[in-house]
């Protein structure tokens, strides 16, 4: 039997990471990881993770540009 693999999920934004940091290198809240096992390529993710949003789902904001000159 294969060993299983193993990633770190971070409960704030969901992102994923193959190995563990310190913090998010997502959203860089730190102590959000959680270890997860996956199996034969299936990833169990840990109850209330993220799940993905259609791009019609995604509105648009405006941000201020910094100029560089």
């Amino acid at each position: 039997m294969a060993k299983p693999k193993t990633s770190y999920t971070c409960t704030e934004c969901g992102a994923s990471a193959l190995q563990w940091f310190g913090s998010c290198p997502s959203c860089g809240t730190a102590g959000t990881l959680v270890e997860t096992i996956s199996e034969r390529g299936l990833t169990r993710q840990a109850k209330g993770a993220a799940t993905g949003v259609t791009l019609a789902e995604v509105t648009a904001r405006e941000l201020a540009r910094i100029p560089t000159g």
